[in-house]
């Protein structure tokens, strides 16, 4: 016996995708942790820095990409993290658009946006493990938040903070492991503050 075949133009009832069907058709991805995020800003940075040793000509445009692209994150970092640091300003263009700057303080954002996170994802950045300055460690630290983003040499923070060369190098030494200064990128010598550093010196030394 032949089956009815339905008038045309019918078509079979769909049924109305309920909200745990549309879970189910959504892809599952593992919540970011402060060392997944910090993975992301230092390959930002390496590819930043990259492009500034090859060249390339069109740095504005590579601003523009990248700027967007580190800013998303530094958003998801925000709205995923639980506790997540605080992160400074994102490096706008410098006045006179001076590209090769600007992405050289993008690259220095992504450095130091990695350190705070890796430091939250070793639970030392909470209100308990809050470092307490001495006078001195305070002066340096100022004098890194001051001239950032440039790299300060031990000489130079000596000469302005009038304390000893030797003593200049503990502190520095004390705030790097505080993770609230660091090397520069690829470097072993001179100091810049760190994302964390900077938000120390606006919390409590301002």
């Amino acid at each position: 016996m032949a089956k009815k075949r339905k008038p045309a133009g019918t078509t079979r009832k769909q049924q109305p995708l309920g909200a745990h069907d549309e879970a189910q058709d959504q892809p599952r991805y593992p919540d970011p942790t402060p060392q997944s995020m910090a993975a992301m800003f230092r390959m930002y940075a390496k590819e930043i820095r990259k492009h500034l040793r090859s060249g390339r000509p069109d740095l504005a445009g590579l601003y523009n990409d990248y700027w967007e692209a580190v800013e998303r994150w530094t958003e998801l970092a925000k709205k995923h993290l639980k506790d997540c640091p605080a992160f400074t300003e994102m490096a706008r263009p410098v006045p006179g658009n001076d590209w090769y700057e600007s992405l050289t303080w993008l690259a220095a954002y992504c450095e130091h946006a990695a350190v705070v996170l890796e430091e939250a994802g070793r639970g030392s950045v909470n209100g308990s493990d809050i470092p307490t300055l001495t006078e001195d460690e305070e002066k340096v630290l100022k004098n890194l938040d001051d001239e950032y983003p440039r790299i300060r040499t031990q000489e130079q923070i000596t000469a302005a903070v009038r304390i000893t060369q030797k003593t200049v190098g503990r502190i520095l030494k004390r705030l790097r492991d505080s993770g609230l200064a660091c090397y520069p990128p690829d470097k072993k010598k001179g100091s810049v503050i760190t994302s964390w550093g900077r938000d120390y010196v606006a919390k409590y030394l301002s």
